[in-house]
């Protein structure tokens, strides 16, 4: 049942992010038409570099469920190496 719960948290982070990520890239979109070639170079480099972040991000969360899920219910276990305190 926890992990279920823990799975579900994770994905609606996920959708959230996802959804995010697209009303940007639609902000973007917007702001690229009738802009020239550099400008839309330099937003579209600006897009990736957001997307990187959000990746980055989702894989820390990842990373810290995961490490709940092995070590157990209490973070201060998983943050620890197991140590319970």
């Amino acid at each position: 049942m926890t992990t279920l719960l823990g799975t579900g948290a994770f994905a609606l982070i996920g959708m959230r992010m996802w959804i995010g990520a697209k009303e940007r890239m639609t902000r973007i979109k917007a702001e690229v038409e009738g802009h020239s070639h550099s400008e839309t170079i330099e937003a579209l480099q600006s897009q990736v570099e957001a997307l990187s972040d959000d990746v980055s991000e989702l894989h820390e969360r990842l990373d810290f469920a995961e490490r709940l899920l092995t070590h157990g219910r209490h973070p201060a276990s998983a943050e620890t190496g197991g140590e319970d305190r």
